[in-house]
């Protein structure tokens, strides 16, 4: 049993480190991956060594969670070991961890506080994975702690983790159930057996092997959904009016006259919007429509007839407003199916270079780059513009007067706290300030990403800031809010810039180079226009609900301006404005609407609640699925002819038996079936009666009851499992109460059953 429990630790183990080893992916890597290896490799060897010296179970996880807790202490608070700092110390480290979880783009930083978060969260894995497996012996419910490592690192990857890695821990899963059922059959066989002749007995993995697959489907399902559902750490997404529709089904994609994107990424439908296969390495966000106007604190569709010409498939489209596109720019190519766009809209990355939309002829937006395909298009293939790495802007082309007009008009209820906020971002060139206030708002400036916009606050007067100066000041927000202020600082310097909306590249499908883009992955980004390159992609919002920022937009200054001074465009009051603006952005204003600081829920709080749900879930599996399963079981023993149903009668005794522990008997008559009972189990004389007279009932049943309605057998039965109970052990009977294995036997045949139906249906069609 020993030797069990310690191959059960170092599966665990093995688990652990698989579930969480996609973690590194989100994390700059570096040292700090080896203390967590050797953490949760302490968890299995100080258990193995407890079980070793035969100490008790109910000590082996507390010494486990002592010496995990002094070993996270001595690794990454040495110098607070006084309980007075201590707590001061950990509070600290996690607030720098969640901070960094906040702002931060993958990869992260590995900054000492998220070191120290994800040091507690897989070592407390760990630990709970070795309980379940190890000293409680129930590998099966390790399969929950597995599920929510893995789930960390899945809701928090934007572009899907490889299969290779469920593929891996659901391997290592199931051989610790496979392990912990093989010794269970040997410690019956060698302890309760007392047969005098050989028997036939059923491999230790025969009948597992269909247990643990059925165990396993509520498992995969939930890893399968889950990160569907859970909302993305630290993401960042944009699309109220983007997406029309609800529920699960196929949704109509649209635009509304106002332009925010904010419910469409709470959607947990899980329908594609479309789905594109490609094999370019980089895929930029697929725009839908861009916009220009900004309205009251909204943005709106542009007014006016856009300056659309007549084009055809495949030929060669100009980029808007750039120069020798050839040479700036290189090439990829995706092909769409079964996009839900509504009529006359279109996705694809910016600036395109060819489509063919499977139609003589649609119009070509000069002006936006954009298609208009005159009607709605499900299936079509397309090759798209990336601008090169290190291209900037050159010459001195200018743009038509009307359509850099809108793209340069600041609002005016934000204006003031977009000079403020701009002023020490200004560089010598406008391409150095785009690229600051893109690195402000998406690393250095303190913002965080949520779904849910901070309260309202109020200026010196009282009045209440108008959402843009009010997204400045409590920097919350998601990616309507970042692109906005991204649009309105560019404009304030003088950079003609507009608001792009569409999808992000949405994630892989399983099939190769396939992705899906569904409702949530709306998104917007701002647009900003230089001579010689045209409109300009950048990625202010920060996070993994965004695309990484754009190569060429690269800050080489680490968010410091080289020109921390106003320009000369700034008067003598802007300068003034902007020190003490740059000062008051660093922290909250005092005053604010109500009395609530516009603070969010910590992050742990929002992680501790979809675990507590994640478990919540399993444990209703756990329980209701075997527990409705059974009773269907038993149902159908119901009016059925008598030997059918007494047959059904002992079959539910012989799973019930099987519940605590007791080996199914080998197929044969039912005095040796009464045989292997007597031997396997260790019944009361009332318990051998009522066995006796079970298998009479059979036997009468098999042999001369086909008119006798009142052979059953239940009462003898429920005295037979009422004496074995009694004497079973409280592991066993807590075991056979929420695990039972008659119950996955009934779920078992009756998904075989619906597996077969489409088989019969079709040898009957064709008698």
């Amino acid at each position: 049993m020993r030797r069990t429990a310690s191959v059960q630790a170092l599966l665990a183990a093995a688990a652990t480190l698989v579930a969480a080893w996609p973690l590194t992916s989100l994390i700059e890597t570096g040292p700090w991956i080896w203390p967590i290896v050797a953490m949760v490799v302490g968890v299995a060897g100080v258990g193995m060594l407890l079980r070793a010296v035969r100490t008790p179970s109910a000590l082996v996880p507390a010494v486990q969670v002592l010496l995990a807790v002094v070993a996270i202490a001595l690794i990454y608070l040495p110098h607070t070991l006084s309980p007075g700092v201590l707590l001061d110390a950990t509070q600290a480290l996690i607030a720098d961890g969640i901070h960094t979880g906040q702002v931060a783009a993958p990869p992260a930083p590995a900054t000492v506080g998220l070191r120290f978060l994800i040091a507690v969260a897989v070592t407390g894995f760990a630990l709970i994975t070795d309980i379940c497996a190890a000293t409680l012996r129930a590998p099966v419910l390790a399969g929950v702690p597995l599920l929510g490592a893995f789930l960390i690192s899945a809701a928090n990857t934007a572009v899907g983790l490889n299969p290779v890695y469920f593929v891996v821990l659901a391997v290592i899963w199931l051989t610790m159930v496979a392990t912990q059922h093989a010794q269970d059959l040997q410690r019956d066989v060698t302890v309760r057996t007392q047969a005098l002749q050989p028997r036939a007995l059923e491999s230790p993995l025969s009948g597992h092997g269909h247990v643990a697959r059925l165990i396993a489907v509520p498992v995969i399902l939930l890893a399968a959904l889950l990160p569907m559902l859970i909302p993305h750490a630290s993401a960042h997404f944009f699309a109220q009016g983007l997406a029309r529709g609800a529920g699960d089904g196929p949704v109509t994609i649209g635009f509304a006259t106002d332009l925010d994107l904010g419910a469409d990424l709470n959607s947990t439908n899980p329908s594609p919007v479309l789905t594109y296969t490609t094999s370019s390495l980089v895929t930029p966000p697929l725009r839908v429509t861009v916009t220009s106007t900004y309205r009251d604190g909204h943005w709106v569709p542009d007014e006016g007839v856009p300056s659309a010409v007549i084009s055809d498939n495949n030929t060669v489209l100009p980029v808007p407003a750039a120069t020798d596109a050839d040479a700036r720019f290189t090439t990829g190519s995706m092909k769409v199916s079964g996009s839900v766009l509504a009529p006359d809209l279109f996705a694809a990355p910016y600036p395109l270079r060819t489509a063919d939309l499977n139609r003589p002829t649609w119009l070509f937006d000069e002006r936006t780059g954009a298609i208009q395909p005159n009607g709605s298009v499900k299936d079509y293939s397309l090759t798209y513009r990336l601008l090169k790495n290190d291209e900037e802007p050159a010459g001195d082309e200018r743009l038509d007067p009307d359509v850099s007009e809108p793209a340069l008009a600041v609002d005016r209820a934000s204006e003031s706290a977009v000079r403020r906020t701009l002023a020490p971002l200004r560089a010598s060139t406008q391409w150095e300030t785009a690229r600051n206030i893109q690195n402000y708002l998406r690393n250095a400036g303190g913002f965080t990403y949520s779904l849910q916009l901070a309260d309202t606050r109020r200026d010196s007067d009282g009045q209440p800031l108008d959402p843009l100066s009010n997204f400045l000041a409590t920097k919350q927000g998601y990616c309507t809010q970042f692109a906005s202020a991204m649009v309105m600082m560019a404009r304030a310097d003088g950079i003609p810039a507009r608001l792009a909306v569409g999808f992000l590249p949405g994630d892989p499908t399983g099939t190769a180079n396939q992705y899906a883009v569904r409702q949530s992955d709306a998104h917007a980004w701002p647009e900003l226009w230089f001579s010689g390159i045209g409109w300009t992609r950048f990625e202010p919002t920060p996070g993994i609900r965004a695309t990484e920022a754009p190569a060429y937009t690269a800050d080489q200054t680490g968010g410091v301006s080289r020109n921390a001074e106003p320009s000369e465009n700034d008067s003598d009051t802007s300068s003034a404005a902007a020190t003490s603006g740059a000062a008051q952005s660093s922290s909250p204003p005092a005053t604010a609407a109500g009395s609530s600081t516009g603070d969010s829920a910590p992050a742990w709080l929002h992680w501790a609640g979809w675990l507590l749900a994640v478990l919540a879930i399993g444990g209703a599996g756990a329980v209701v699925l075997p527990i409705l399963a059974r009773r269907r079981r038993e149902s159908a023993a119901s009016g059925r002819p008598t030997p059918q149903r007494v047959e059904a009668q002992w079959q539910q005794l012989v799973w019930d038996l099987s519940d605590l522990g007791a080996s199914a008997p080998p197929p044969g008559s039912p005095r040796a079936l009464e045989r292997h009972y007597r031997n396997e189990l260790h019944l009361s004389g009332d318990g051998q009666r009522a066995l006796r007279q079970a298998v009479q009932t059979l036997e009468r049943a098999r042999y001369a009851g086909a008119g006798d309605d009142r052979l059953d057998l239940r009462q003898d039965a429920q005295e037979i499992v009422h004496d074995v109970r009694r004497s079973a052990s409280a592991t066993m009977r807590l075991r056979a109460a929420l695990w039972p294995r008659s119950a996955f036997f009934a779920l078992r045949d009756a998904v075989a059953g619906k597996a077969r139906t489409p088989a019969r249906w079709w040898a009957d069609r064709h008698r």
